[in-house]
């Protein structure tokens, strides 16, 4: 009877981590496992072993797997371990996610630890979906790490995901192959009807750059509202950038409005640019700028706006200030799915800073360009882009400078990849000076060929390299001809690494009444490295060669700082800078040393 008693007592005890409980435990009884397995963790034991023991004690792998990311194990560890283990792939995921880890870090986790066969992918993605994650972020995520797009579609959409947000998604994502998008939208029940809908809306050019054209990939967008990181001729004047798009501070229904600020203080030691009797000061800047994007139908507005005020620290220098105006506005029609126009029209009131003017003084002037482009894709592999631009130019002091300048250029793309593309161009530019008696009225004829990309959100640029042979109107100055190019590459090695490459062989039009012409080789690179979530790295440098039939100048730059972004619409950020100039005379020669403190605001 004792024996009895006991063995019934041992079988009725409370155990509150024993088989009995954990196979339906309430929060409390799981409250109490966590920290069971958050010591089972900090004691060292291999995750497989907390797994397996917890499991076999009658506990349901979702939990299993949910608390062991609860009490700090990496998630991509535990998803990785527990389908290794034969638990299925889409019970482990669904855990995973419902725990809060990352859907990237999930995603690539299962990859990896399942079999590497398109039913493992199936199964991922239809999990992740179901789970409720994004569909747009699993297509993007899913394409951006090299899964099959028509795999990757199809799964999607099978899942429920709307077929409007997964087309969309795809065609952001790099897939410019409609074909593929009706086969996977087919197979997954979508009529090719709706499925051409979807193609359709999710090619309104909603951005300015590259991106926002897909034939060729990135014809139109090639003329940038965004200011370049770097100017060559005459030396390098490297643009600040403007504050990144933050969420929008204004946003009815497909209008968005972004304010930004940037605030600096800059520290010279030869804020004259002189190569002896140095001047130091400190430079206050400020930048605000707006920014109003506005799509209707299949076409999309922007303007944007900012001013650089430029006030220095001593008195004594104020004849300096400077105060600049730059203004764009853009209009992008989108017609059918074969041909595209953008008209735009850029203002500023501007300065050549001393660094970089030819005669060592700060040189303000006003301009306006205003453009006309068009393309239209004449088959799927094929495109035929023409523009337009009438530019003016007019110097407060130097108005021999003053001209009117008309573009027109003309170019035949042939697509030799996805989203990528071959290319020859000519232009035919006129130049007519205010004042003609110097005879520096031209028309200058460039051919040019190269290569230009965009793919997905890892690469992309354009190189052309080609002649350029400047006809003055005075025939005694001849018809010099030059080799000129330019590159613009941007590179994302990885979430954390990503690299700038610009480079530029020109003809200019002379800063100065005694030479016809001046010509600049440069380049510019720029590598910013993730150190933390916050907070990044950024080396930079530039090299110029200008040369005239007098003057030879070779410029070098060279700076470091570090970006911390406190939140999306912060940004703080401090650089040192390196300037050397070296010329053939003498007193063109400066260096100069800089320290900068930015905060920026994106709204």
């Amino acid at each position: 009877m004792v024996a009895l008693f006991l063995a019934c007592v041992v079988i009725v005890a409370p155990l509150p981590t024993g088989a009995a409980e954990r196979a339906g435990a309430t929060r409390e009884v799981w409250t109490a496992i966590e920290a069971e397995m958050a010591q089972e963790v900090e004691d060292g034991i291999p995750l497989s072993d907390i797994i397996t023991s917890h499991v076999k004690l009658g506990e349901d792998i979702q939990e299993v797997v949910a608390s062991a990311i609860k009490v700090g194990v990496d998630p991509a560890l535990v998803v990785s371990t527990a389908i290794k283990q034969g638990y299925p792939a889409q019970t482990v995921i669904k855990a995973a996610l419902r725990a809060g880890a990352p859907f990237d870090a999930v995603l690539k986790s299962a990859a990896n630890a399942g079999p590497k066969k398109a039913s493992s992918v199936r199964e991922i993605l239809t999990a992740s979906v179901q789970f409720g994650v994004d569909p747009s972020q699993v297509v993007h995520t899913a394409i951006s790490d090299g899964y099959s797009a028509q795999i990757v579609i199809t799964t999607t959409l099978k899942a429920g995901a709307p077929l409007d947000v997964v087309v969309k998604s795809a065609i952001d994502s790099g897939v410019d192959d409609f074909l593929t998008i009706y086969v996977a939208a087919a197979a997954a029940g979508k009529p090719p009807a709706a499925v051409e809908q979807a193609i359709l809306a999710a090619r309104t050019p909603v951005k300015t750059g590259a991106a926002a054209f897909t034939l060729p990939e990135v014809a139109l967008a090639s003329r940038s509202l965004e200011p370049p990181p770097a100017i060559f001729g005459r030396g390098i004047i490297v643009l600040a950038p403007i504050p990144a798009w933050g969420p929008p501070l204004f946003d009815v229904g497909q209008l968005k409005i972004n304010p930004f600020l940037g605030l600096s203080e800059t520290f010279s030691d030869n804020v004259f640019f002189t190569p002896d009797n140095r001047k130091r000061d400190s430079i206050a800047t400020v930048t605000p700028g707006v920014r109003v994007k506005l799509p209707f139908q299949t076409h999309v507005t922007e303007l944007n706006y900012y001013s650089v005020i430029t006030r220095y620290g001593k008195t004594d220098y104020s004849f300096d200030d400077t105060t600049d105006h730059h203004g764009n506005a853009a209009v992008d029609f989108l017609f059918g799915d074969r041909f595209e126009m953008r008209l735009s029209d850029q203002l500023a009131h501007d300065h050549e800073p001393r660094s970089s003017s030819a005669t060592g003084n700060i040189e303000v002037f006003d301009t306006n360009a205003a453009s006309l482009s068009a393309a239209y894709r004449t088959s799927d592999l094929t495109c035929l882009q023409i523009d337009y631009t009438r530019s003016n130019w007019r110097y407060v002091t130097g108005h021999f400078r003053d001209r009117e300048e008309d573009l027109v250029a003309g170019t035949v793309f042939y697509r030799v990849m996805s989203r990528t593309s071959v290319f020859i161009e000519y232009g035919y530019r006129k130049i007519a000076y205010s004042d003609e008696t110097l005879g520096f009225n031209s028309t200058v004829g460039t051919l040019q060929g190269g290569l230009i990309w965009d793919i997905a959100a890892r690469t992309k640029g354009t190189i052309k390299a080609g002649l350029a042979q400047k006809d003055f109107k005075w025939t005694t100055k001849g018809n010099p001809s030059e080799m000129i190019g330019s590159a613009d590459v941007r590179h994302v090695f990885s979430k954390d690494t990503t690299l700038i490459l610009t480079a530029q062989r020109s003809i200019n039009e002379p800063d100065s009444a005694s030479i016809d012409y001046f010509v600049s080789t440069g380049g510019y690179v720029e590598l910013t490295q993730r150190l933390v979530t916050t907070l990044s790295a950024v080396v930079r440098g530039a090299y110029v060669l200008d040369e005239d039939t007098s003057r030879t100048d070779r410029t070098s730059f060279g700076g470091a700082g570090l970006k911390y972004r406190a939140m999306d619409w912060l940004e703080f950020t401090s650089d040192y800078n390196l300037h050397v100039r070296n010329s053939n005379i003498p007193g063109n020669d400066y260096t100069e040393h800089s320290a900068i403190i930015t905060v920026n605001v994106s709204l």
